[in-house]
């Protein structure tokens, strides 16, 4: 999917990121899990959805 986070011009993809008890926490970018960063934006950052 593709997503609008708050201070980022462009679109970035990512996945959905859950907690240990299944809940919704935010999201990762793609980008980021390639290069072994894992930061979670939490859902209050990201503007819009776009599902592939």
């Amino acid at each position: 999917m593709k997503v609008k986070i708050k201070g980022f011009s462009e679109l970035e993809s990512a996945k959905y990121a859950f907690d240990n008890s299944g809940n919704l926490i935010g999201v990762r970018l793609d980008a980021d899990a390639e290069n072994g960063v894992y930061n979670i934006f939490p859902m209050e950052l990201v503007e819009d959805i776009y599902d592939d």
